[in-house]
């Protein structure tokens, strides 16, 4: 015997919730015909756009906290091209961003890196400033939230002063630790943390960068000790961690294809992508495109408090 075929829901025996939310509202007068389902379409479409355009740096953002389980050894370098970490720790490069790399879409040819992925809902996060920096010379740590908003912009421009700062989630309660200049919250547990310093294209210029880049940290509050905590970004680069069937011949061997949508399972004409050994594979990581719409408000409450 056949299984018989549930009816299709009438109009109005869908909520008057969602009924109500169209434009092609059955139980309103006139609201029926072509124009109002026209408008329905047209409402729809608008509609998925911007969920589309307020949830992809969200997405984004979650996707690219894959490397904290391939980072889980230590801080250094994901698939040996991008500064990366545990949950909650930064990693460093020791020079400019490599061509290979698709985290950052169009990273500056003038400073080197440094980059954390946080969950502040697992514990709260130590944000180190540099103590020694030269005259003059330009640091940053960009702050930014779950859908990329940037929240605090610490930095020489900022005339933020070498310290500790204590990143907290929206629902953290405790009191700020002793060393600690301020207590930084955040409107989301995950998020960024991009760190920068200038160097120019000389060997003096990338070793006073590093100097200073070396001392700009995150790390968990459960592994803070007193005074600065310095991190070797020259031996961080060397540690590169690679995703399962990813490996540096592979980068090396395929430029095109890995421009053509990192993260994706497929290239530019839809063929799966291979590893070095011809089997398919997903890249962990994303092309990414952040907003880092700055919150004007926050940022000038960093450069007036610090």
């Amino acid at each position: 015997m056949a299984t018989p075929t549930p009816a299709p829901k009438t109009q109005q025996q869908i909520p008057y919730t969602a009924r109500a939310f169209t434009p092609a509202h059955s139980d309103l007068a006139q609201s029926a015909g072509v124009p109002a389902q026209l408008a329905n379409e047209q409402y729809i479409e608008a509609l998925a756009r911007i969920v589309y355009y307020w949830a992809y740096p969200a997405i984004d953002v979650m996707t690219r906290t894959s490397q904290w389980e391939v980072m889980k050894a230590g801080a250094g370098t994901m698939a040996g091209v991008f500064p990366a970490g545990p949950v909650n720790t930064s990693g460093c490069l020791s020079d400019y961003m490599p061509p290979a790399q698709r985290m950052v879409v169009t990273p500056n040819n003038d400073t080197i890196y440094m980059s954390a992925f946080l969950d502040l809902g697992r514990e709260p996060a130590v944000i180190q400033t540099p103590t020694k920096v030269p005259k003059a010379h330009y640091w940053t740590e960009q702050v930014a939230d779950v859908f990329t908003n940037v929240i605090y912009q610490l930095g020489s421009g900022a005339g933020t002063p070498g310290c500790k700062c204590l990143l907290v989630g929206p629902e953290w309660k405790g009191q700020k630790p002793g060393e600690f200049l301020a207590v930084l919250r955040m409107p989301t547990n995950v998020g960024w943390v991009a760190g920068r310093s200038f160097a120019a294209h000389t060997p003096e210029s990338k070793a006073e960068s590093l100097a200073v880049l070396d001392q700009i940290r995150i790390f968990p509050l459960s592994e803070n000790k007193p005074g600065q905590q310095n991190a070797d970004c020259k031996a961080e680069s060397r540690n590169a961690a690679y995703p399962p069937g990813v490996t540096a011949q592979a980068i090396a061997a395929e430029p095109v294809r890995l421009s053509a949508g990192m993260g994706q399972p497929e290239d530019i004409l839809g063929r799966p992508r291979k590893d070095a050994r011809g089997e398919s594979y997903r890249w962990p990581l994303r092309h990414g495109n952040g907003r880092s719409g700055a919150h004007t408000d926050r940022i000038t409450q960093v450069q007036r408090g610090l």
